[in-house]
């Protein structure tokens, strides 16, 4: 990496084996950025090297499927963000227990999770019994749609509508929100996921 005039050495990310369907346009995206508390992690290098005086992370994200990422020192927006501390821990970020809900409506039972931020993770994991809830509830919405549920190719979970949609914003208004309760060290947060923020277009 160079930076300025002065060269630096920094592991910026990795990947290993991996491959594109054959089928599929080539990605954008290549390896990981390690974001991890250990000396490894892209803010612990940028520190060691004296770019950043503070090894901090914050992640905002956003309900309109944007976010933005902070590194090092900055001036935290003051307005619309809700700031939730995380846990301390050597091998995951987490800000508390979490509870699940649709459409502003508990899981049934509403059991709590552990809630575990991972930048290196493509897709969400929840619990089983939650997840199982969780289908249950989207089918019954969809119990009068037009959408016929069918065998995905890369997920287990799949629609299909009377012609190819072009993005998830051809179907959002038929899928409900999704929101996570966190409970952590400063009381009561919610992080709302719109469904454009859990669907995804398939290629067929």
């Amino acid at each position: 990496s160079v930076i300025g005039k002065d060269k630096k050495n920094i592991a910026f990310g990795c990947g290993y084996n991996q491959e594109e369907p054959a089928d599929a346009p080539p990605s954008s995206v290549d390896g990981i950025l390690g974001l991890g508390r250990g000396k490894a992690g892209f803010a612990a290098q940028l520190k060691g090297l004296k770019m950043i005086t503070e090894n901090v992370i914050g992640h905002c994200f956003s309900s309109k499927g944007k976010g933005v990422l902070f590194v090092g020192d900055f001036n935290p927006p003051s307005r619309g963000v809700t700031w939730v501390p995380m846990r301390e821990s050597l091998f995951y970020y987490s800000p508390g227990l979490a509870e699940l809900f649709t459409d502003k409506q508990p899981i049934r039972g509403n059991p709590t999770f552990e809630a575990v931020f991972d930048s290196g993770t493509t897709y969400t994991f929840v619990p089983a019994q939650i997840y199982n809830e969780l289908v249950s509830k989207v089918r019954g919405t969809l119990s009068e749609s037009s959408l016929v549920e069918v065998k995905g190719r890369a997920l287990p979970l799949c629609w299909k509508g009377k012609k190819p949609f072009r993005s998830v914003n051809d179907v959002k208004n038929q899928f409900k929100a999704l929101s996570l309760k966190i409970t952590h060290a400063h009381g009561t947060s919610y992080l709302d996921i719109p469904p454009q923020n859990y669907l995804i277009v398939e290629v067929r």
